[in-house]
């Protein structure tokens, strides 16, 4: 029974650092997102000055 406790224990560890893993990694994709986004708007504010020019 002890034996089967401490292996559920260790799943659950490791499916939690797992969880806080995977929210690093979202949290990094919506950094990395957010910086196309700007260079993508930094780009149409550049075409759209040099088309009305």
């Amino acid at each position: 029974m002890n034996g089967t406790l401490a292996r559920l224990q260790s799943v659950i560890r490791s499916k939690f650092e797992l969880g806080v893993k995977n929210q690093k990694v979202m949290r990094n994709n919506i950094l990395v997102i957010t910086a196309r986004q700007e260079k993508l708007m930094d780009v149409m504010e550049f075409l759209a000055r040099e088309c009305n020019a």
